[in-house]
């Protein structure tokens, strides 16, 4: 039952889909990578891309290669709060300081 799922079974699979996903779409050639603060995915699809993009020869740094886009929760609307979420989604998705 579900219920009954092992922990740690389902953190697995939380952390390997994005890359066995992300693969696939990049290698039929998707370049759109929609991330959300909600689904809580950022960090695993920074980590996917840091893996993958060499692969298919694409940077992260060139929105011409791979566009990544997020939605702020809702906690986060303000100016300020907007900003500060924005830099929390970057260090997520590239684990660097964003300037």
């Amino acid at each position: 039952m579900a219920h009954n799922l092992d922990m740690k079974g389902v953190e697995y699979v939380r952390k390997r889909m994005p890359l066995i996903v992300l693969d696939a779409a990049l290698e039929v050639g998707y370049r759109l990578i929609d991330t959300a603060q909600v689904y809580q995915n950022e960090r695993h699809i920074g980590d996917a891309l840091a893996k993958l993009l060499p692969k298919y020869g694409l940077s992260r740094c060139s929105a011409v290669d791979v566009f990544v886009t997020t939605k702020l929760s809702p906690a986060n609307q303000g100016a300020e709060n907007c900003a500060n979420s924005l830099l929390e989604s970057l260090r997520e998705k590239t684990r660097e300081t964003p300037n």
